[in-house]
């Protein structure tokens, strides 16, 4: 193939006879794009085409595109071939960026007598154009202004002769690239404390609420789905659950986000993750949001004692983009654009809770003053009846093992009737016992025979 000959020089490779009068419509040439406006200093793809269903096969075209170089600007490289003429052996074909345009001159292969089809639609050449720096309407026409000595003139072969096509041009609105708005975008997981007694274990977990704050001073800032995870040491904390908040379940009217999940186990460490979106039913647009507004609870995640906690302890709770698999973001979605919000992680606090241990009788479940017959039959209607539940659990507790079951029950009767085994202490007299290690509590009441 001939690359880098002028038009003129293309055109003397064959007689051509002298051009028709006006268009003809069998022939259009046509400029289009899959946008109508792009921002100051952006880039537009645009795709130059060739309807000729009602024409004849093509030998060869000639064009030139003009563009106002302040709108739109084109360097080399910018042009390139469509798949159409990429198919199509050529003889000729010289393609040439200019200023204010560009223009192209081709003759297919005169050997092998190939020609463009006559179709619709002929994918001809692609341009990437940058947009200006000035405001305004800028058209790609197709013109006969550009070239040197010899203007290049919109033409396509057909049988030796130069048959002027239909054009039709592309108008692209340049416009100044609108201000992102500051947004206030925050999760805030708020500090907690958490009870243990002097045995470690929880006595009341740290609730740590997720707050959502997110505002605009100029236009409102919805969310229309959200996800982090917060990570934690895992000698100090244990997480239990996670829980939505009311913001989130209040949704879709009452119904809920059409998706969310939570997760207090996923891969990549200690921790767990929220994913919401609150609607994906295009049949209910505008889509459900979480509306703008400050402090706006949106999860609670629950923790217990770790195995290793202590009242000297101060655990922080911190967000994480990495748990899961795959990880899953710190993210909100506004107006369908990801936006990473700040974060605030939460410290825990620990109080200890002094545990009673009053003093009790062990055997002795209906506090009657003694472990006897009818504390058998308290017991029995305490596990398996719901009946009343004694004022100190270890009482019930006859054979010590930190559960209240017919064990109990059995092991007493044995005790009364077959000489079995006493339970252990506190017995017969009242003392205050052990800290039973399955509720890490002593007896919150005395009995009445203590006293």
């Amino acid at each position: 193939m001939l690359r880098g000959l002028t038009p003129l020089l293309m055109i003397a490779l064959v007689a051509f006879s002298a051009p028709l009068f006006g268009q003809d419509p069998n022939y259009t040439l046509r400029i289009e794009s899959d946008v109508t406006e792009v921002f100051v200093g952006g880039t537009f793809d645009v795709q130059f085409r060739l309807d000729a269903a009602d024409g004849e096969p093509m030998q060869g075209y000639q064009w030139g595109v003009c563009q106002d170089d302040n709108l739109a600007e084109l360097v080399d490289g910018d042009i390139v071939n469509g798949t159409t003429v990429d198919a199509t052996s050529h003889t000729f074909l010289s393609v040439s960026v200019l200023e204010g345009g560009w223009t192209v001159g081709a003759l297919t292969n005169v050997i092998s007598m190939t020609t463009l089809p006559a179709e619709d639609d002929l994918q001809m050449f692609d341009g990437t154009y940058t947009a200006g720096d000035t405001i305004g309407d800028t058209t790609l026409e197709w013109c006969e202004t550009l070239g040197g000595a010899q203007l290049v003139t919109v033409r396509v072969i057909v049988t030796n002769e130069e048959i002027e096509p239909t054009v039709e041009d592309l108008t692209i609105s340049i416009v100044e690239e609108p201000e992102i708005p500051t947004l206030i975008s925050l999760l805030d997981a708020q500090d907690a404390t958490i009870t243990i007694n002097s045995t470690g274990s929880t006595v009341g977990p740290a609730l740590v609420n997720v707050d959502l704050t997110n505002t605009d001073e100029d236009a409102p800032f919805e969310v229309g789905a959200f996800s982090f995870g917060l990570t934690h040491d895992a000698d100090l904390l244990d997480l239990t659950s996670i829980t939505l908040g009311s913001i989130v379940t209040g949704s879709n009217g009452g119904s809920g986000p059409d998706f969310d999940v939570t997760n207090i186990d996923p891969a990549g460490g200690a921790g767990g993750f929220v994913a919401v979106v609150i609607s994906l039913n295009p049949e209910s647009a505008p889509f459900d949001v979480i509306p703008e507004g400050a402090d706006q609870q949106v999860a609670t995640f629950s923790y217990s004692a770790g195995p290793e906690l202590t009242e000297t302890d101060t655990p922080l709770v911190e967000f994480s983009g990495g748990l899961g698999n795959p990880p899953v973001a710190i993210a909100l979605s506004v107006d369908g654009v990801t936006r990473v919000p700040d974060t605030d992680p939460a410290t825990i606090t620990v109080e200890v809770s002094e545990i009673a241990t009053n003093d009790f009788i062990r055997g002795d479940a209906n506090n009657s003053g003694a472990a006897e017959f009818t504390d058998v039959f308290f017991i029995l209607e305490f596990v398996f009846l719901a009946g009343e539940e004694p004022i100190c659990r270890l009482s019930a507790d006859f054979n010590g093992t930190s559960t209240i079951d017919i064990t109990d029950a059995t092991n007493m009767l044995d005790w009364i009737f077959l000489a079995g085994d006493p339970p252990p202490a506190p017995f017969p007299d009242c003392d205050t016992g052990e800290v039973d290690p399955a509720t890490g509590e002593g007896c919150a009441e005395s009995h009445d025979a203590c006293l």
